[in-house]
This record gives structure tokens, sequence and C-alpha cells, in this order.
């Protein structure tokens, strides 16, 4: 997963055997927040800083 803070988004692929990426899809609906920075906790929900609003969200995947 990674942060792409510019196009609002938290983008999520999968590894391949290879250690390609593939099938790239977004992973939340940020509704225009910008997503700076992104971590996983100990439960597995995954966090990430706001670059516009100043805040911290759990983000929902839809995957």
């Amino acid at each position: 997963m990674v942060a792409e803070a510019w196009e609002a988004r938290p983008t999520a692929f999968d590894i391949e055997e290879e250690g390609q990426l593939s099938n790239r899809q977004v992973f939340a609906d940020l509704d225009g927040h910008q997503p700076d920075a992104i971590c996983a906790d100990a439960e597995g929900a995954v966090w990430a800083g706001i670059y516009n609003s100043g805040e911290f969200r759990v983000l929902d995947g839809e995957r």
C-alpha cells in the first residue's frame, strides 16, 4: 500500500511471487483528504496521517 498525497488516496497492490506489483486499486475513499503517511496497527487496522487537515484516520478498505 502507498499513500498518494497529491491524488488524495491510499492505493493497494497485490505482490506477486517474484515481487512485481499487480491489481492496483484504491484502498479507501478519503473525499479529498490527502494521506501523507500510512501504517498498520497490531490489530491490522490501517491508519493514515492526513496532510491537508492535520488529522489521523483509520481507513476502511474497500477490498
